[in-house]
């Protein structure tokens, strides 16, 4: 894309179709490129198998080889399913598609985003909503810090170094080293060992992972061998309680508290309260936050995952960047409203069980009054749910109506 623009004349058009990645944190300097360099004309999010054998998600740009003006508009389409699956059997066209989907955007919005985010799902008409989040100066990143456990799969198969006498996770790579002397690995004197296990023998501790971290609730049936030299388990203190535990993988976020000294694997973030100055306000409260319907909404909306992908996730810098009120609205005005989610969520966090519907709507009112989200808001969040791929965690999310929480 940069070779194209130092090729086309000025006033001249490139398209191109791309995976999807565009939209990724990684690509912030190509999306500041293009907002400096290009008018932009178009932005598709078409999703997967739309070729053959491709599995991967792609997108579509139109840009024109001027400097916007600040005036200039941006046809944004998100390729639902359906309209996909109708375009693929051949009974509908893009165009038609394009037609009814597509709406538009102001180029100036994209330019004046945090990390210069194309956020094409959101509609101008939702601008209000995003804004009772973005007017907000603090976020996650200022009540916590975040780390990950065992960079290790729930597989738990490890290999030792013959040279070095090291362990070390099994390599997939053709002509693998080893992790620590740098010497080629051959499989002829290659041992393997398997450290995850489903009973906790001597030396094994408590391992959580992926699939064992649910919306509020945590699942651990897996145990971690402790004893094999090379394999970085980090610092005990990493795993010290209590712990937010966020999963990688999924659609969403699923999010649950960890009062033991559990250790993680990879795919779970672990987020721990700062010692600061600014008081960081109850985990179980931050709990809560992460695992609002409101949370999911602005997720979506800045990162665009509404629909089942191959490896699906969220990262530690989304979640880190999440929006929160500062100290001063959370130990001050609204402090006996921290203190209640606090108060609702702890007794099922400590139990590692899903909350009550009526605790659950209550919860969710609480978020909405921090952020100034009113029913009208609400409406425009649970039509995005409605319109995400009906995956579990979206379901989870909407046993809860919003009559019932604007009657909490």
């Amino acid at each position: 894309m940069e070779l194209s623009l130092r090729l086309v004349k000025p006033g001249g058009c490139i398209a191109f179709i791309i995976p999807d990645s565009l939209f990724s944190q990684e690509r912030q300097a190509l999306r500041e490129l293009l907002l400096e360099q290009t008018e932009i004309c178009f932005i598709g999010r078409l999703g997967e198998k739309l070729f053959e054998n491709v599995n991967r998600a792609c997108a579509v740009i139109v840009c024109r080889r001027a400097i916007s003006n600040g005036r200039n508009t941006v046809d944004c389409l998100r390729l639902t399913p359906a309209a996909r699956k109708r375009i693929l059997s051949g009974v509908a066209t893009f165009s038609e598609v394009e037609e009814k989907l597509a709406h538009v955007v102001p180029q100036s919005r994209f330019a004046g985003n945090p990390d210069h985010v194309f956020d094409i799902d959101v509609a101008v008409e939702e601008q209000d909503a995003l804004r009772c989040f973005r007017r907000l100066p603090w976020a996650f990143r200022d009540y916590l810090t975040s780390s990950r456990g065992v960079e290790l799969s729930k597989s738990g198969r490890v290999c030792v170094c013959r040279a070095c006498g090291k362990w070390m996770p099994l390599p997939a790579a053709p002509r693998p080293r080893c992790h620590h002397c740098k010497r080629l690995l051959r499989n002829s004197d290659t041992r393997v060992a398997v450290i995850v296990r489903d009973d906790g023998a001597p030396g094994c501790v408590p391992l959580i992972v992926g699939e064992s971290v649910a919306r509020y609730v945590l699942s651990q049936s897996l145990w971690i061998d402790t004893q094999y030299r090379g394999i970085n388990y980090k610092p005990p203190s990493t795993y010290s309680p209590p712990k937010l535990l966020v999963r990688k993988t999924g659609v969403g976020i699923s999010a649950a508290i960890d009062y033991t000294n559990g250790f993680t694997n990879q795919v779970v973030y672990i987020f721990r309260r700062r010692n600061e100055d600014n008081q960081p306000p109850p985990l179980e409260f931050l709990l809560g936050m992460v695992n609002s319907r409101a949370m999911y909404y602005y997720l979506v909306k800045n990162h665009g995952e509404t629909e089942w992908r191959s490896h699906p996730y969220v990262t530690q810098k989304q979640i880190l960047s999440l929006p929160l009120p500062g100290p001063d609205v959370l130990h001050k005005n609204h402090a006996k409203c921290v203190q209640e989610i606090a108060d609702l969520l702890r007794p099922f966090a400590l139990e590692g069980r899903e909350p009550s519907v009526e605790v659950d709507a209550r919860v969710e009112f609480l978020v909405a009054t921090l952020y100034g989200l009113t029913r009208v808001h609400y409406e425009t969040i649970y039509s995005t749910l409605d319109s995400v791929q009906d995956l579990l965690p979206i379901r989870t999310l909407k046993r809860v109506g919003i009559d019932d929480i604007f009657l909490a």
